[in-house]
């Protein structure tokens, strides 16, 4: 089973409304038929991919409310913030759920009583990231 990815999807009846709700409306396609067009080529593009489209739905009234609690303006951040809870919420298990049970820990080896000679400083190893 693919990867499971979220997409925001809207209802005809309130996309305009939800259009000038968002704070960056006028950057989503002007009518809810382009816009279904376009999101419907990006649910036959995921699935191309071997990937499972999960279709999050933005409801006039509820999403304003998610935001509100959450603190946020409705705009992109907060509808790819609710798309991925959404999928968390919502994706089918994944297939690491019936893969084999990983082995219990291993019991630790008892410390050896050796020690560095007093005077020598332990030298600490820097990880750095890129």
């Amino acid at each position: 089973m693919g990867t499971t990815v979220g997409i925001s999807w809207y209802r005809r009846e309130h996309y305009d409304e939800l259009r000038r709700l968002f704070a960056d409306g006028r950057q989503l396609p002007e009518t809810f038929d382009q816009w279904l067009s376009a999101a419907n080529e990006g649910v036959a593009r995921i699935e191309q991919m071997g990937g499972v489209p999960l279709k999050a739905p933005l409801d006039l009234f509820d999403f304003p409310r998610w935001c509100k609690a959450r603190r946020l303006e409705c705009n992109f951040r907060a509808r790819q913030q609710f798309v991925a809870e959404f999928v968390r919420e919502h994706a089918a298990p994944e297939a690491s759920e019936t893969a084999e049970p990983e082995p219990a820990p291993t019991a630790r080896r008892p410390r050896t009583s050796a020690r560095r000679p007093q005077g020598q400083a332990r030298t600490a190893k820097r990880r750095t990231w890129s």
